[in-house]
């Protein structure tokens, strides 16, 4: 079939194609046309937020009065958008770029997409069709939830004052009246109802897409379209962050809370009312989402601030040529040498032992193209939480051929026992596709890490000598130390077991079960607890091995797990250890202690 493309070709520079959508009736074939204009001109155009679907779902429409395949979905939200009068002037990336083996020309296009969409007139989000009627209902109760009218979930303490600053959202939750199933049960059949149209629009597929970050991070103004209906993306967000605070429960039992978070975190990354993130940080926060693409876990986050260097220049330019290989190698390189700074490694995520018995695999870059397995523990709610490494500044050098990276730091213990791995696929910082609600699998995982505290004598005689420093201990490393998450909750969540003793129901008093529930959940997927020869407690990457060595890196803010090889070190991944994550090893270096050493990474 042939294409459009071939008599309107892109100049290499801010150029780009603009459709022109004839008008019509719904009946009538869509018809477009394709025109180059330039950013700079200001020409006044609307961009559309889609999801592609599968490819074998196309359908036909003429452009320039030639055939030409495109996704169901787009068909369907121009037909919605066609004027029965006039042409209007919209961008769609399936049609406005080449998409058939043009990869020079995407590579200049992916590079502009930040452009697009904040140049635009307006975003128009499409969730789908509405073939059961129920986008009317959903978009009722956003309204009302955003503007503080359900009674369920008011205005309460100031909390969007309080989210307008550097405050992360888990701070709310214990000021919160928490809207728990209760009162979802004794809702009227109207009103449930309307809470399950609500979670369909939340589990739409467009809010787990990585590219719809920066389509409605960077519009001046969006709005969702669900069917016939439309609604301000802000009125969208704002639900899902009032649900997020007050109805997690309710999120989880209608099966909407990964959509709840996810419009949570792209909401996130682009604000201006918390802390500019750095682009490690967006790195990780947006590697949740799905991308058909590997190398657009990367690509498709240039488009924010933080990508851009002090000259004007990207941290690095799109190249659909390139293998992910390389390009994992040319970012950690990029963010060593840009930001000085050794907080990359971690993203490293390893999953087995092969990979790190694979010699060819460089073990301190992280993979961007994986799933994401555990979010950072000095990463929570956008804030450093940790300071291993107290107040010494990284140092590190990088080997003439960049493979291996010597870094300077204290071994401080090794590894003397472990657990069994928490499975689960985790998502983003919010949640993990496990629960962890008083069953027999959390209470095991529970009992198993303070097996290991109390059958270590040393750590019963001298660092967690008391019942009280024993349950602090297990709280914090099944958090991460997550500082929303206090003792109270910790005893609230055991109190429910049978044969609670009376610590439990000295110290639950005021605290929320469900909440250590949510971090704990969140920080162990895909994790194991462990202990230290010395007896220390921790939390860290599942390949870890006995005797494998537990090292403060200087300028880190947590510690890691290292593996003795032929060669050097291998990185086996960052961990939590209860009792050296406040500078406590530095401290005791400065008074002579400890000796510093270096680290010859591969």
């Amino acid at each position: 079939m042939e294409r459009a493309y071939h008599h309107i070709s892109l100049p290499e520079d801010d150029s780009i194609r603009v459709l022109e959508l004839q008008p019509g009736e719904q009946a009538d074939d869509l018809h477009v046309n394709l025109h180059v204009i330039t950013l700079s001109s200001r020409t006044p155009y609307i961009a559309i937020s889609y999801v592609w679907g599968a490819p074998d779902d196309r359908t036909t429409i003429h452009c320039h009065g030639k055939a030409m395949r495109i996704p169901q979905n787009l068909t369907d939200v121009l037909k919605v958008l066609r004027d029965t009068r006039s042409p209007r002037l919209l961008w769609a990336d399936s049609i406005c770029i080449d998409q058939e083996n043009n990869n020079r020309e995407k590579t200049r296009q992916v590079a502009l997409m930040g452009k697009i969409y904040e140049q635009a007139s307006e975003v128009r989000v499409w969730l789908g069709s509405d073939p059961d009627g129920t986008a009317a209902s959903a978009f009722s109760l956003v309204r009302q939830i955003a503007r503080h009218e359900h009674p369920l979930l008011p205005r309460k303490h100031t909390d969007l004052q309080l989210l307008q600053e550097d405050e992360p959202i888990s701070d709310l939750v214990h000021m919160m009246d928490q809207a728990n199933l209760r009162d979802f049960e004794n809702f009227e059949d109207h009103e449930a109802e309307r809470w399950r149209h609500l979670a369909e629009l939340y589990r739409r597929s467009w809010f787990t897409r990585l590219w719809v970050i920066q389509e409605v991070g960077l519009a001046s103004q969006a709005w969702v379209m669900f069917g016939s209906e439309i609604i301000a993306w802000r009125e969208i967000s704002d639900t899902a962050t009032c649900i997020a605070i007050k109805a997690r429960a309710i999120a989880d039992h209608l099966r909407m809370e990964s959509g709840v978070w996810d419009c949570n975190t792209l909401t996130q990354i682009f604000s201006t009312k918390r802390r500019r993130l750095n682009i490690l940080e967006v790195l990780l926060l947006s590697e949740g989402f799905d991308a058909s693409e590997p190398r657009d876990k990367v690509y498709a986050v240039l488009s924010h601030p933080s990508a851009m260097m002090s000259d004007g220049q990207l941290i690095l330019q799109p190249d659909y040529e390139c293998s992910m290989a390389q390009l994992n190698t040319t970012i950690a390189l990029q963010f060593l040498k840009w930001q000085g700074s050794l907080y990359l490694l971690s993203a490293v995520h390893h999953m087995q032992s092969e990979d790190l018995e694979n010699s060819e695999r460089v073990s301190w870059i992280p993979c961007w193209e994986k799933d994401t397995q555990y979010m950072p523990f000095w990463l929570d709610d956008r804030r450093s939480i940790h300071w291993a490494a107290s107040d010494t500044p990284a140092c590190f050098r990088l080997s003439s051929d960049e493979r291996k990276l010597t870094v300077t730091g204290i071994c401080f213990d090794q590894v003397h026992d472990y657990g069994s791995v928490v499975i689960g696929k985790f998502t983003n910082q919010w949640k993990a596709d496990i629960h962890v609600d008083g069953n027999k699998r959390s209470l095991g995982h529970l009992r198993e890490l303070s097996s290991l505290i109390y059958n270590h004598p040393q750590s019963r005689s001298s660092i967690y000598a008391t019942n009280k420093e024993v349950w602090v201990a297990a709280c914090r490393t099944l958090t991460g130390g997550a500082p929303t998450v206090n003792l109270t909750d910790f005893m609230a969540f055991l109190s429910k077991y049978p044969e609670p003793c009376a610590l439990f129901e000295e110290y639950a008093h005021g605290g929320v079960g469900e909440w250590f529930v949510h971090v704990a959940t969140t920080k162990t997927a895909n994790r194991r607890t462990f202990i230290t020869r010395k007896g220390y407690v921790g939390l860290g990457s599942r390949p870890m091995q006995k005797d494998g060595i537990v090292c403060v890196l200087f300028g880190c803010p947590v510690p890691f797990l290292l593996r003795k090889s032929e060669h050097g070190y291998r990185l086996v991944g960052e961990c939590y250890v209860h009792g050296i994550m406040h500078g406590q090893v530095i401290r005791a270096w400065r008074r002579n202690e400890f000796t510093e050493q270096e680290f010859e990474l591969h």
